[in-house]
Formats: C-alpha cells, structure tokens, sequence
C-alpha cells in the first residue's frame, strides 16, 4: 500500500473531487460531540475509549472511504473516534495508540482487500 498526506482539505472537497474519489482515503478531522457546550469542559477520563465517539469535546475522528467511481457523498466505511485529551497529546498506551493500532490494522486489511476486488474486475 502507498499512502499520500494531503493538508488542510475542505471535507466536501475530499467527496466531490472526481480523482480522490477514485481512491480509498483516510480522513483525520477534530469534531466536537453533538453535545457540547462551552460550559461542559472535559474531565479526563470520564469517556473510555471505547465509547470515544460520545464525547463531548474537540477529539480525532479517522474515516475511511473506499474508492468510487460515483459521484456524491459516499459514507465512511469505517471510522474511529479517539477519546478527548485536555492537553492535546493522544499519548495514552490503553485509552488512545492501542485503539488506533487496532483501527489502522482494520483499514490496512480492509483497503487490501477492497484493491484486490478491484483488480479482479478488471
């Protein structure tokens, strides 16, 4: 697998353009949980990795998109959420790099996967 680093890519851009699409992507953005409000500043540890996805505040979100030839919004076909961290350094062996090693494992085998498909069919 060959990977390409592109910065600072408008999140529309990433779904419209006709030549990223007919790629598989991973796509890191920072998301705020659907609940969150300025009054309701992190307290470490009070979401475990597992349940990332529900936090509150500002965290990581990777999603992968699968290459495709049509045009429009695709939804991700994985994603993984990592839990907040007040001091910005996602360092934490069991709550932020092991959860991510096991999604970046599922990606690598499912891109694999997905670019083998692709070949058969042509």
């Amino acid at each position: 697998l060959v990977a390409q680093y592109l910065e600072e890519l408008p999140q529309a851009y990433v779904q419209q353009d006709e030549t990223l699409r007919s790629f598989p992507r991973l796509v890191l953005s920072f998301v705020y949980g659907r609940s969150f409000s300025p009054l309701d500043l992190p307290s470490p540890g009070s979401v475990s990795a597992e349940f990332a996805e529900f936090s509150a505040f500002l965290h990581p979100q990777l999603e992968l998109f699968l290459a495709s030839r049509d045009a429009g919004y695709s939804p991700a076909v994985l994603s993984h959420a990592m839990v907040e961290d007040v001091f910005t350094q996602w360092e934490s062996l069991v709550g932020h790099i092991d959860p991510l090693f096991r999604f970046l494992a599922a990606v690598t085998s499912k891109v694999s996967v997905d670019l083998a498909l692709a070949k058969e069919e042509l």
